[in-house]
Formats: structure tokens, C-alpha cells, sequence
């Protein structure tokens, strides 16, 4: 060292020597107009008395150093070797005072992202920024359909994207965090060199950190509590003097957690199937949901040359379906449209057929073990049962307001028990429904029903008469009651009457307004009803019923011979294999009304006569799992109120070293005198990234074999 100091002393001899005040004053004359430091325009100093200004490491003291003018800060000297020139830096860097106000806005910028933590609180608030997006995400389609978004992005791909924005935005300020408190680790004590390893890995990944916040610390330790349990205690054994490090755990935590956030998120959403209903009227071009339903029923077959009236097919169907094999759910007969096998419809009111069953057993009159009942027949007729012949049926019809009466006479085949009597009406009548679909399968409610009497206008016998008439004040529209306002009928032989009571009316004698008279009258010329507010039932349909089920009906016996029943069909049906009840028949009766009122509800209706609902069209809906967003939640907290304790407890002004994560701070730190002089007095991280731009170094070995860098 001493031949290259008087090598260069020989070579530099000429230049003017500078002292120590002249350098300090040079220092605050110059300033640089870009990155790269401009040297002395002063005459040049001599190896004598060449002296600058060094700050040492821990910016409270200065010392002086003899190093030279390097030879590369004059161009013009050429007969330096290069070996020589590799010790020699810059003697002093100039800046000036004013420079900072005078410097752009894109510097000013650089110079607050270097010198503080402007970068972790911005990503701060980046994170803070995703969770509140993914917030609203999440509540905007909580239960909500899958939409189709563009590019066919899912709401999870835009959840993942918000996490990772999240990640980034956490992982900053922790991961910086823990390196500036290894700075300040080492700044209030000698430490073990081994915890700058520690405090590295710590803020490279979460398995450094993890690692740290289960390494124990072997000073200083007080143990009261059972060995086994150490292991377990390691994150939480509590030294005062080593705050800084337990604070450094808590943040090496939440990496740990920041690593662990993807699976929370992504269980944040769920996924289930969900109906959304879609409205729909008669004239809906879309998915439209309809039930039939009718306000009249005036279906029949052919009038014979005797004058029978056969009746339909369809309703012949029905009412053989009824007695003998009639369906668990009468609804499934009905007529329904529903697109996605999930509708929903309004109450709605159609014309139907009704039974009522009444116990009669106190009617029989018992004679010898013969059982007899003749009461309640209008003809005079009798009807009687006895162990050999334990059933026998007969039917009716007491009046003009029902299609038919069946009597029913059963003695049961357990000796000791009473013979019973059960008398059925067969009526038209108007029923009210609460009808929905739920996978394909409709289901109906039957909310009320009405009987409908005879129509109290003269019978005129033609085919188009209406046996049964009954005209209501309110009716139901869309679901909803509304009100029924005739209007005075006009006479019967005028072309207006005729055409009004054949489009939107219909003539109601004021004995069926409400009401359900059991004979025809001929009292009045009645009023125009609006034709949703009258129900009718035809005369050839009414006969045609009628002939049919009193021929199903009529004198049906069960006959009783060695063990064995014998008889019809229908009347093995009503015997129940000798366990029929007054329920059982009364089932019976119900199971053929309902068969029937669907077959009614089904023929000759037109497009008006349907009741519209409601489709639901089943969707993957989205479910969101709040419990899970608490993690990120509570984990960008945490991460903000570590950011905020981390800033108020970090020194200020002159003593402030914002380092963070720098590796050139251990480096400018070890470098020997010579590279602190090149240095300004304040070793910020913003000074040491400006100069490490304009200096070069390499890794070598020592005469010693040590490795150093020159």
C-alpha cells in the first residue's frame, strides 16, 4: 500500500492540494444534473494534504480518510497502471441543497418511493382496493344466476384475479416489513449474526417464515412449563428486550397466512340449482306455463234413433278409469304446459263434477237377517242385502239440480257386525284450484267448489240448451277476484240480443245468479252476464252422463257362495273383498269425480279457457359462503395495522434507515473506507441505488484467500 500511495503521490505531484474545509464546501457546490456524479472543476489536489469527509456506517460520526484523487477522475493522466486505478473511486460527490427543488415531478416521485414506505402503502391500498372488489362481486351475484360473462370468464377465474391483486398487495408491506426490522433488530444491540439469515428467510417465502416464528430463542429464556409442551410454546415465549422480534413473528404470520389465502377464497363461492320464475300471459311469446280449465262443458256423442245420447269416448274413458283403476294423482289426466316441468299457477276456477256421500243406516229396517232400504228412494223402490247377497246397489235422481244418486247397501261378512248404507250425488259444480308443477309432476289443491243448479229458464230440449246454470258476481282473473255487472237483457226475437248473448253474454234467469235452484222455472227473462262469470253444463252431456253411469251403477250385487265374491266388476270395486266402509265408498266416488272433472277440463276448450301461469326455469345459482371471506378480511386488516405500527415506530429524520429489503446496505456497510467516501453523508436507500448505478465491483480473494469485494 505504501508503494502505490508514493506512486501516485510521484504522479499527481503538479496538482493543487485541497483541504479538508475546501472539500466540504466543493461538496456543497455542486450538484448533478442526471444519475451519473460529477467530479471537481477546482485545481486538482495533491497526495499531501488530499483530505474528505467519510460517514461511517452508523451515520453518527465522521471520520477522515487519506485515500487519493483516483486517477480515472482525469482523463488526461494516462500513465496510471489499471491495477492501480482499482482503488481509487471518486474523492467527494457534489450536490447541491437546492437541487431537491428544483428536481422533476417524475424525480420527486422516486425519491418518496426510495426514501419511505410510500410503495407498501400503496400496496396497502391495493389490497384494501381487491377485498372491497371482491366484496361487491360476491354481493352483487349472491344468489343470482350464472352469467354469461365475456370471454366466457367465470366469476371464480375473476375471484382468482382478485386474490392474486390481494396477495401482492399484502405481501409487500410484510415481506418489507420484516427486512427493515431486521435493520432495526441489529440497531439497538450487538445480535447473533445467524439472525440475518433468519429475518432473510423469514421474507423470502412461507417457509422461511414459517421456520421463524417456531425458532426458539436460546437466551435469556425462563421455563415454567412441562417440557413436552415447549415445542408448542416456541411462537409465543415472551422476552421483553426482544419486541422487535416477536413483532417480526406476528408478520412472518401473516405470510404464512398471505401463502394460505387461495383455497379460503375459492370456497367463498358455491354453486346450487335455483328456479327463477318467468312470467307469462296468453299472448307471451316466451316460456309460458298453462293448465286447461273451462266454463262450459256441452260434450257428447250422437243421438240415436231412440233418442239415447251416447256419450263421448273421452268421458267414457274417465269414468271406466274411475271405477276401476283410477290414478293415485287425478291431476296427472289434466292437460298442463310447462316448458321446464316447474310452474307455478294463480288460483283459478273451472267447471267440474262433484260427489257427496251421506251415511243412510239408520234407514235400514231388518227383517229374519234381511236387511232393507226403501226410504230414500223418490220412486218407491227397496233394496236388500243378506248373507248370501251381502251388496246390492240402485240409483236416483231426486231432482233436476244433480245427474245422478247412487244408494249402496252392505252387510258385512264377519257375523255380528250391522249392515251399513251409504247414499252418493253425482253434481256439477264449480271447483276452485291451487294448482303447481314440480318436476314435471302437477299438483293440485282443490280450494273450494260450488254446486251449479237447474237452469231456471224454460227447456227448450234443444242441443244446445244448458241443463245446469250458475252465474257468480265475482269471478276469478289471473288470479285475482273480480266483479261480474250484467246488463239488462234484450228481447229474444232481436238480432242485437241474439249476437250479444252468442259473443260476450250469456242470458241468466235471476233465480241461478248465486244460487242453485233444483227445478226449471220460467219466471223471468233473466240478464246478460259477461261469460267468465257463468258456468254451464249441457243438456245432451248431462243426459249422456247420466244414461252411462246408471247403467255402471244400477242393481249391482255381490253374491256370496263358498267363500267366494261374485259379481260385476264395478260392484267388487264398491265390496273391497268384504271390507268395504262408508270411507271406502266414499273414496270410490271421489276417485270417479276426479277422473272425470279432468276429462271435462280437458275437451273442446278454446285458447281463453286456459289458466296461464308462471314457468320456472331452473339455473345454477351462485351461493356465496360468507364465513369464508372473513379470512381475507381479517388477514388485509392485520396486514394494514402491522403496516401502520411498522411506520409509527420506524426512526425519522437524519437516523432513519429505510432499507427494507436492499442488499447494498450490507454491502456499503462492509465496503472499506474508500467506498463510504464515495458515499454521501446521508446512507440512504435512494443514495445507495443512485450509486450503485455508477460503480463497479468484483468479487475477489485476498492475499489471505479471503473474498472481498474491490
Amino acid at each position: 500500500m505504501e508503494s502505490q500511495t508514493g506512486l501516485m503521490s510521484a504522479s499527481l505531484a503538479s496538482r493543487p492540494s485541497i483541504s479538508s474545509a475546501s472539500s466540504v464546501s466543493s461538496v456543497e457546490s455542486y450538484e448533478f444534473p442526471d444519475s451519473r456524479e460529477s467530479l471537481h472543476e477546482h485545481p486538482r489536489a495533491s497526495t499531501s494534504d488530499s483530505l474528505s469527509y467519510a460517514q461511517t456506517c452508523d451515520g453518527d460520526s465522521f471520520e477522515e480518510s487519506n485515500r487519493l484523487v483516483p486517477p480515472h477522475a482525469y482523463p488526461e493522466e494516462q500513465d496510471i497502471s489499471a491495477a492501480e486505478k482499482s482503488t481509487f473511486i471518486p474523492t467527494t460527490i457534489t450536490t447541491n441543497p437546492k437541487a431537491k427543488k428544483n428536481l422533476s415531478v417524475w424525480q420527486q416521485t422516486k425519491h418518496r418511493w426510495h426514501h419511505g414506505f410510500v410503495a407498501e402503502i400503496c400496496c396497502c391500498i391495493i389490497a384494501i382496493f381487491a377485498l372491497v372488489l371482491t366484496g361487491l362481486t360476491l354481493r352483487m351475484n349472491h344468489n343470482r344466476p350464472l352469467h354469461r360473462w365475456p370471454l366466457h370468464i367465470s366469476i371464480n377465474a375473476l375471484i382468482s384475479v382478485l386474490t392474486g391483486l390481494l396477495k401482492v398487495g399484502v405481501s409487500l408491506p410484510i415481506t418489507e416489513g420484516i427486512s427493515q426490522l431486521k435493520w432495526q433488530w441489529f440497531g439497538e444491540r450487538p445480535q447473533d449474526l445467524i439472525d440475518i439469515e433468519n429475518f432473510d428467510l423469514a421474507s423470502r417465502d412461507a417457509w422461511g417464515s414459517l421456520r421463524f416464528i417456531f425458532r426458539m430463542d436460546t437466551t435469556g429464556l425462563v421455563y415454567s412449563w412441562h417440557p413436552p409442551w415447549r415445542v408448542l410454546l416456541f411462537p409465543f415465549q415472551w422476552q421483553r428486550q426482544n419486541i422487535r422480534k416477536y413483532f417480526t413473528k406476528f408478520a412472518a404470520l401473516l405470510a404464512v397466512l398471505t401463502f394460505m389465502i387461495d383455497p379460503f377464497t375459492q370456497q367463498m363461492v358455491g354453486f346450487v340449482d335455483c328456479y327463477r320464475t318467468v312470467g307469462s300471459d296468453r299472448n307471451s311469446t316466451g316460456p309460458r306455463g298453462a293448465i286447461s280449465r273451462t266454463n262450459t262443458y256441452a260434450v257428447s256423442g250422437d243421438q240415436l234413433p231412440t233418442g239415447k245420447i251416447e256419450i263421448d269416448g273421452p268421458m267414457a274413458v274417465a269414468i271406466t278409469t274411475g271405477l276401476v283403476n283410477p290414478p293415485t294423482n287425478a291431476s296427472s289426466l289434466v292437460q298442463a304446459e310447462c316448458p321446464s316441468g316447474n310452474c307455478t299457477f294463480d288460483l283459478f276456477q273451472t267447471i267440474g263434477i262433484c260427489h257427496s256421500c251421506q251415511d243412510v243406516s239408520q234407514m235400514i229396517q231388518e227383517a229374519t237377517d234381511n236387511y232393507t232400504l226403501s226410504d230414500i228412494f223418490p220412486d218407491g223402490r227397496s233394496i236388500g242385502v243378506k248373507r248370501e247377497v251381502p251388496l246390492q246397489t240402485s240409483v236416483s235422481r231426486s231432482d233436476n239440480a244433480t245427474i245422478l244418486e247412487v244408494a249402496v247397501l252392505l252387510l258385512p261378512p264377519v257375523p255380528g257386525d250391522q249392515p251399513f248404507a251409504v247414499n252418493c250425488r253425482i253434481d256439477p259444480c264449480v271447483k276452485t284450484y291451487n294448482s303447481s308443477m314440480t318436476n314435471t309432476v302437477l299438483n293440485e289443491t282443490l280450494v273450494s267448489s260450488t254446486p251449479i243448479g237447474a237452469n231456471a229458464l224454460l227447456n227448450t230440449f234443444d242441443p244446445s240448451f244448458m241443463s245446469y246454470l250458475l252465474a257468480t258476481r265475482q269471478t276469478l282473473r289471473n288470479g285475482q277476484w273480480g266483479n261480474c255487472t250484467p246488463v239488462p237483457a234484450m228481447p229474444m226475437h232481436t238480432s242485437d240480443g241474439y249476437d250479444a248473448i252468442n259473443s260476450d253474454f250469456v242470458l241468466v234467469s235471476n233465480a241461478n245468479i248465486d244460487a242453485a235452484p233444483n227445478e226449471t222455472l220460467a219466471i223471468d227473462n233473466g240478464t246478460l252476464w259477461p261469460k267468465d262469470c257463468v258456468w254451464q253444463f249441457g243438456l245432451y252431456s248431462d243426459r249422456a252422463i247420466r244414461e252411462e253411469l246408471t247403467t255402471d251403477f244400477d242393481n249391482l250385487t255381490i253374491h256370496y257362495r263358498n267363500g267366494g265374491d261374485i259379481g260385476p266388476l264395478y260392484a267388487k270395486k264398491l265390496w273391497m273383498y268384504g271390507n268395504a266402509s262408508f270411507t271406502s265408498v266414499d273414496q270410490a266416488m271421489r276417485d270417479l269425480t276426479d277422473t272425470m272433472t279432468a276429462t271435462v277440463r280437458s275437451e273442446d276448450l278454446t285458447p281463453t279457457e286456459w289458466a296461464v301461469g308462471n314457468v320456472s326455469v331452473r339455473y345454477t345459482c351462485i351461493q356465496v359462503r360468507w364465513a369464508w371471506f372473513s379470512f381475507p378480511a381479517v388477514l388485509v386488516g392485520l396486514a394494514t395495522i402491522f403496516l401502520i405500527v411498522l411506520i409509527l415506530q420506524s426512526p425519522g429524520g437524519m437516523a432513519e434507515r429505510t432499507w427494507k429489503s436492499s442488499s447494498l446496505a450490507i454491502l456499503f456497510c462492509a465496503l472499506d473506507d474508500a467506498m463510504k467516501i464515495a458515499g454521501r453523508f446521508e446512507l440512504t436507500r435512494e443514495e445507495m441505488l443512485r450509486l450503485a448505478k455508477t460503480t463497479t465491483a468484483q468479487l475477489v480473494q485476498d492475499e489471505e484467500g479471503r473474498a472481498r469485494f474491490l
